[in-house]
């Protein structure tokens, strides 16, 4: 997985979102990680992309088509990176 790259294409997705509903995103995101609940994390994180009009989605989309058959080490670096992006996507520094 190319982590980097995740946490650039989500940065870039989700910065069109408000920051309250990235506060809100970020947290139901990490206690589906805390409670090892796979398939919670994707659908939230799915239902929010799904909210964002731009093409970026079907990339990051395709570099996650495996994350509910990682072991568990694997999904939480790639959830990590995911949530990481959504942390930075109001900062102004571009990567």
């Amino acid at each position: 997985m190319k982590y980097r790259q995740i946490t650039s294409t989500t940065k870039q997705l989700f910065s069109r979102i408000s920051p309250s509903l990235r506060a809100k995103l970020i947290h139901i995101l990490l206690n589906s990680i805390r409670t090892k609940d796979r398939e919670n994390f994707v659908f939230e994180l799915l239902r929010n992309l799904n909210t964002i009009n731009d093409s970026k989605k079907e990339d990051l989309a395709e570099m996650l088509e495996e994350i509910l058959f990682l072991d568990d080490k694997e999904f939480e670096k790639v959830a990590y990176s995911i949530i990481l992006g959504i942390m930075s996507a109001g900062s102004k520094r571009e990567d």
